[in-house]
């Protein structure tokens, strides 16, 4: 009884071990046919199988994957199956696809040999059964043509993105006074690939201080940035636009995208500003005069007269230490304290002469009154006026103007005011 049962459960399982899956033909295509240099494609591959059956751990050979000329990615099953007959012969269709870029010109014919391994899984009465087998088949033969980017119309700047994009920005305000910080931010999106670009900058005229554009976000296909602008003055009308060159492979011409242009709008001053924009400063050491003055304190007279009493100061600290050390040491030993006060001393005296031999600031004298300006035009506001022989700091220049720094104020003078 127990030999017929084993007889029919492997009559059962026969015909589902016998039924090998098959591999009808394959083939190889790109998307899209036409290929230039760093051009984002895909690569499809389709394989005709017997019905019912599956393929796993495909492996190609033949297949274009040298790195040094193409970046391949994973080979990924993608969508449904599909069915067909040809010549009164079923078959399902599997179909793979990898994302790929080459990142030089070639034109070279490939014949690939798949190898997989092919599943077959069935289902009998309440039994479920799988067998796998390796099956090997050469593949149509495949070339693949990839195309150098047309020299003619290529813009000057162009930087070898390829696909479309497009640029887009916005200002943190439009209404602003001079000197007021402004934070433009850039966004470079699209499809396709924008290599190491970089993201062009807006049009500004020499009214503006501009900072270098930091970027926050750097992918294949997007960049995005932000950058500080500072209107000098109230001729500062309008940043404007920033253009990105790109080829676009679906035309098959260079073209480009711009930003908006903003316009700023300057706003009046208040009425509080107006009575308190001009500030007299004054170096006079005479105390008459500085008491007449409308700055009382002088940055610049404090430092130097710090500079000094710094060796006094650091003498009497040394000489503090000493007598210090002196009154703990002597009821130890006599001698160790006599040693220790001579040591302090000594280094006091060796800091309070370096010290006294530091140099002061360099500083400039002005040759006359002259007002300070909020940025490096006389249109902008007066923050301040200086009287003559007054010592400023150059900070740096632009165009026939000086920004200094006078007790402890930053602004914009004439060159021509400074003293030789």
């Amino acid at each position: 009884m127990r030999l017929q049962i084993v007889k029919i459960f492997l009559l059962t399982l026969l015909p589902l071990y016998l039924a090998a899956g098959e591999l009808i033909s394959g083939r190889i295509y790109t998307k899209p046919e036409k290929i230039y240099v760093n051009q984002p494609f895909e690569i499809f591959l389709e394989v005709e199988i017997t019905p019912g059956q599956e393929i796993e751990n495909i492996r190609i050979q033949g297949f274009p994957s040298d790195p040094s000329f193409i970046t391949l990615g994973q080979l990924e099953q993608g969508g449904r199956r599909s069915h067909k007959t040809s010549e009164g012969q079923a078959a399902d269709v599997l179909s793979f696809h990898a994302r790929a870029r080459c990142h030089k010109s070639l034109s070279l014919q490939f014949s690939p040999i798949l190898t997989c391994n092919v599943v077959q899984r069935r289902s009998r009465s309440f039994f479920s059964f799988s067998s796998s087998s390796s099956g090997q088949l050469r593949i149509a033969p495949f070339k693949l043509i990839i195309q150098e980017l047309p020299q003619l119309g290529r813009p000057a700047d162009f930087s070898g993105a390829i696909g479309t994009f497009k640029l887009q920005a916005t200002l943190s305000k439009t209404r602003v006074r001079p000197g007021d910080i402004i934070t433009l931010k850039q966004e470079l999106s699209g499809a396709g690939w924008l290599n190491n670009a970089p993201m062009p900058p807006p049009l500004l005229s020499g009214e503006f201080k501009s900072y270098p554009a930091k970027e926050s976000l750097r992918q294949d296909h997007r960049i995005t940035t932000e950058q500080i602008i500072i209107p000098l003055t109230t001729n500062a009308l309008a940043i404007g636009a920033a253009r990105f060159n790109y080829f676009n492979p679906q035309s098959e011409q260079y073209e480009s995208s711009t930003s908006p242009q903003f316009k700023l709008h300057f706003l009046a001053a208040a009425n509080n500003i107006a009575t308190n924009q001009i500030k007299v400063i004054s170096t006079e050491r005479d105390p008459v005069a500085a008491l007449t003055s409308a700055a009382s304190i002088n940055i610049h007279e404090v430092n130097e007269l710090f500079r000094q009493i710094l060796p006094a100061i650091v003498g009497c600290l040394f000489i503090l230490v000493a007598s210090f050390a002196f009154l703990v040491l002597i009821k130890i030993h006599k001698w160790l304290a006599f040693a220790a006060v001579t040591l302090i001393l000594a280094t006091g005296a060796i800091a309070a002469f370096k010290a006294a031999r530091h140099e002061p600031e360099v500083q400039i004298e002005l040759q006359q009154t002259t007002p300070v300006y909020l940025a490096p035009s006389i249109t902008s506001p007066v923050i301040m006026q200086l009287r003559t022989s007054t010592k400023v700091r150059a900070l740096e220049s632009a165009e026939g103007w000086i920004r200094v720094e006078s007790a402890g104020q930053r602004g914009w003078i004439e060159r021509g005011h400074l003293a030789e």
